[in-house]
């Protein structure tokens, strides 16, 4: 069976050059969310138009398909400039075979992680096959608690914080990448040049994203309230593995 079929489709970011690549539907969702609650996005603001301040809210949406900050290029005073993509692309795939042969570097790539590996859970899917829904929710909830505090200055939870001194050290192994002794900062930009970084809006954003991804019918199955329409809205039942998803296509 044909994912688009049973899944339907799933949420996509915008890479490449121009941000041609692809629909940018978290970041017009993100986007429309905060214009829509007058929440620091002023009225009418566009993707074109966004400053790089509203950018710092759609950089954190567009991280958790990019956590090694590749789909930009990196400059002191701007934000929202897309790179080739190509160093992202070749990482992408390179995830693909390492994810799939278990290779020993798997961990030290951080978008196949993402999209193959341990960290699917930032699509809000399982990591592997069998992974039951429970397991998968704590995971999210242990991360999710962390980018809130950094969100929202809670608990002394700042950029400068260490990963090893939260709750993502779990996720953050020795000798993997994100590496654990880097700060949240560092996690969420890398060593980015941008003068302007906004952690803690980028934190807000990587939030948004798996929420939005919650209510992909090819990341996670809900139960239907509208069969006939695909209407995914009820209670989640579990997380789909990238990987299965390819292999029912």
């Amino acid at each position: 069976m044909a994912v688009g079929k049973e899944y339907g489709v799933n949420f996509a970011v915008a890479g490449g050059p121009g941000g041609e690549i692809h629909s940018p539907l978290h970041e017009s969702i993100t986007l429309a969310a905060l214009v829509s609650t007058w929440y620091n996005v002023a009225p009418e603001t566009t993707l074109e138009s966004a400053s790089n301040a509203d950018w710092e809210y759609i950089r954190g949406v567009v991280w958790n398909d990019d956590p090694a900050c590749l789909l930009f290029d990196d400059y002191a005073e701007a934000n929202h400039t897309y790179s080739t993509g190509m160093m992202w692309g070749y990482y992408f795939k390179t995830g693909e075979y390492e994810w799939g042969k278990n290779k020993s570097d798997k961990m030290q790539n951080p978008t196949g992680r993402s999209h193959y590996g341990d960290l699917q859970f930032l699509h809000c899917m399982a990591s592997k096959f069998g992974e039951k829904p429970g397991e998968t929710k704590r995971k999210l909830m242990k991360w999710l608690s962390v980018l809130w505090k950094l969100a929202n200055g809670e608990e002394g939870i700042t950029p400068d914080t260490v990963i090893s001194k939260t709750d993502m050290s779990e996720f953050c192994p020795n000798f993997s990448l994100p590496a654990n002794w880097g700060t949240l900062r560092y996690l969420l930009s890398g060593e980015s040049k941008f003068e302007a970084l906004d952690i803690p809006r980028r934190a807000l954003g990587s939030m948004f994203h798996i929420i939005q991804d919650s209510y992909a019918l090819g990341h996670t199955r809900r139960t239907l309230l509208n069969p006939e329409a695909k209407i995914s809205d009820g209670k989640i039942q579990r997380g789909i593995p990238f990987l299965h998803q390819m292999m029912v296509r």
